[in-house]
Parts: structure tokens; C-alpha cells; sequence
């Protein structure tokens, strides 16, 4: 981690809980959430190389909740139409996404302004992962899969 960095939250997730119709790459492994500067980045790893554009049909949604409830904040990803968009939810409704994501191998990075997420000092973290693909034919269940990160909420303390 760079210099001036504070390590917020390292957990593990368990393999394979994402459900057996979910592709590998929705299997979340691991999430970190770091302090840098005034910025917030979260890693999520999965057990497989994440693609560069979901497939046709498939809706992946990724969530990282900081905060409860109603005052909570949340950082998603949506892949679909041939890419990938991040977006930020506040508790006031959406606005423009204030930072960067990255998708590489089998990581996606995204970092934001503390402030973009109300500058907790103290918050709860939930991260969900969502997939779903449409099989186009009606009266066909559509497979889907979910996996949360094990042992939620976690919690971030930023005091000294």
C-alpha cells in the first residue's frame, strides 16, 4: 500500500458460496477498503478474471454499502450493454460518479473522495454481488447469483 495509507478493512470471503449458476467472476474472494489522502478505495477480488464486457444477457451488479440505512452510501458497478458503469447513490438520490474504477484480472478497484461518501469517521461496510442472465426464453427461469461478503457488516473505525 502507498505511504500515508490506513488499512480500514482486509477480509476474506469464502469460495464458491456465489450459488452454482454464477460464473467464477462473480465469486467474491476478498475486500480491502484503504484510506489514501482524502480518498477511499475499495478492492474487490474474485476467483476468476473479471470480463472486459459482461456477455450478452448477463446483468452483473456490484454494491459497497458504507453506512446504514436510509444515511447510507453506495458504491456500485452495473455491467452491461457491452461495458461496465460506476455510480454513486447517496442518501439525497444518484450523482455523477466523483472518482475512478478500474476493472484488471480478477480485481476491481474503485476510489472516491471521502467526502463523496459523508467523511465517516465510523461506518458500517456491506458489499453485494449480483448476476443474472437473461435466457430469452419465456417461462424459463433466468439462472442468477449472489454473494454477499461473509460476516457483514463490517466496520471501518478511521479515529486514531
Amino acid at each position: 500500500a502507498p505511504s500515508g495509507t490506513l488499512r480500514l478493512l482486509d477480509v476474506d470471503d469464502d469460495h464458491g458460496d456465489h450459488g452454482p449458476q454464477g460464473p467464477a467472476w462473480v465469486d467474491l474472494v476478498a475486500f480491502e477498503a484503504l484510506e489514501i489522502g482524502n480518498d477511499l478505495r475499495v478492492t474487490l477480488r474474485f476467483a476468476d478474471d473479471l470480463p472486459p464486457a459482461p456477455a450478452k444477457g448477463e446483468v452483473p451488479l456490484i454494491s459497497v454499502d458504507v453506512g446504514d440505512g436510509q444515511d447510507a452510501y453506495q458504491l456500485f458497478v452495473e455491467g452491461g450493454g457491452q461495458s461496465w458503469q460506476a455510480y454513486l447513490q447517496t442518501p439525497e438520490g444518484f450523482v455523477v460518479y466523483p472518482g475512478t474504477f478500474e476493472i484488471g484480472g480478477a480485481a476491481l478497484v474503485l476510489q472516491v473522495p471521502f467526502n463523496s461518501v459523508g467523511s465517516p469517521t465510523r461506518a458500517a461496510v456491506r458489499v453485494l454481488v449480483e448476476w443474472s442472465r437473461d435466457s430469452g426464453l419465456v417461462g424459463v427461469l433466468n439462472p442468477t447469483s449472489e454473494d454477499r461478503l461473509d460476516g457483514e457488516p463490517h466496520r471501518f473505525d478511521r479515529a486514531p
